[in-house]
């Protein structure tokens, strides 16, 4: 099965998986369909199969070959998929010049335009590229962030090669490298973040001294994962600048300050306050009417007004209530709000 899927199914993203379930199940749509337009009951399918012709036949297996292709993160099911909707589109426009704005070429365009997006999320680079590239590889199903890290990795004899990461992602990262390398083999990886990080790692890309790594973990909720994840999110996704009153409680203590940024996972308070690294704190504020509290872990302190800041210290949620509406908020804000590097 491995060589059939080299690439798992939570690994895939769910755009895809749904569009490449979609093409595989085309057949049991295309059953129901023609039972019903031939006013048939589903039972009698000796009536349906001989209303197919030889055409439908074709489609509906190059539809399966396709899906299972797109799901397996082939390259021929990936140009045979974009000139299947390239077709689409052509055929769209046909009809468009034949039939005019007609019942049956509005449900024709309404494929087309299914067809011309599909055509755009296959030709986003994080998802053409596992199907373009000469070494299996996953796809970045979320974000990867450039940051230069240094590392080191270590071969099954003990020698020992250098690397800067040029972007991390929690699943793997693209470093270049101080040394030569080969590809398909696993090593043992050390990165330098807060703490001591080590994991498996196998090498899924090489261009020149530049390399792919993917991180070999022991399923989903590998602690390791999660404190790679944290690092980064902790220290590197984008803050959102947005000044809103917060309290923050600290040993029974209670103390107002004013919220500069905020991100997904913390939020940066302008205070005078001096509480240390890494104690907990309750914390409130409200966004848009809303109101978020939970437990958080001071992350860094700017006891000297650095990086364009006032004085002050961020926050790492630990808890939040209502994560879910927290989100929704993170995504609106996005849109309206400028972002703030961070400098760390």
């Amino acid at each position: 099965m491995k060589k059939i899927f080299p690439v798992s199914f939570s690994n895939l993203p769910i755009p895809l998986l749904l569009i490449g379930t979609f093409f595989v199940i085309v057949p049991i749509i295309s059953y129901f369909a023609t039972a019903n337009e031939i006013r048939v009951s589903p039972v009698d399918y000796m009536a349906i199969f001989k209303s197919f012709s030889l055409k439908n036949y074709a489609l509906n297996l190059l539809a399966v070959v396709v899906g299972l292709g797109l799901l397996s993160v082939k390259r021929w099911a990936y140009i045979v998929f974009l000139i299947f909707n390239g077709l689409l589109i052509l055929d769209g426009l046909y009809l468009l010049f034949k039939y005019g704005t007609t019942v049956k070429f509005l449900g024709n365009m309404f494929i087309t335009l299914f067809a011309f997006f599909f055509i755009l999320y296959f030709l986003n680079k994080e998802i053409s590229t596992p199907y373009l590239t000469l070494i299996p590889r996953g796809f970045r199903k979320k974000w990867r962030i450039a940051i230069p890290l240094k590392g080191i990795l270590t071969d099954n004899l003990g020698n020992q090669i250098s690397f800067t990461t040029i972007d991390v992602s929690p699943g793997g990262c693209f470093a270049k490298i101080e040394g030569n390398i080969q590809g398909e083999d696993e090593y043992n990886l050390n990165l330098e973040i807060d703490s001591p990080w080590q994991v498996k790692a196998k090498v899924v890309r090489i261009n020149g001294q530049n390399i792919g790594l993917k991180f070999m973990y022991f399923g989903v909720s590998d602690p390791l994962k999660k404190e790679l994840k944290d690092f980064l999110e902790s220290k590197l996704l984008p803050r959102y600048n947005i000044k809103v009153n917060a309290i923050i409680k600290h040993e029974s203590k209670e103390y107002n300050c004013l919220v500069l940024n905020i991100s997904k996972s913390g939020c940066f308070l302008a205070t005078e306050t001096k509480i240390p690294k890494n104690e907990k704190v309750d914390y409130s504020y409200k966004l848009f009417g809303l109101n978020f509290h939970g437990i958080g872990r001071i992350s860094w302190i700017n006891e000297e007004g650095s990086y364009h800041k006032p004085k002050g210290m961020g926050i790492a949620y630990e808890s939040i209530n209502n994560r879910l509406v927290y989100s929704l908020v993170i995504r609106i804000i996005m849109y309206f709000y400028s972002t703030d590097i961070r400098e760390r």
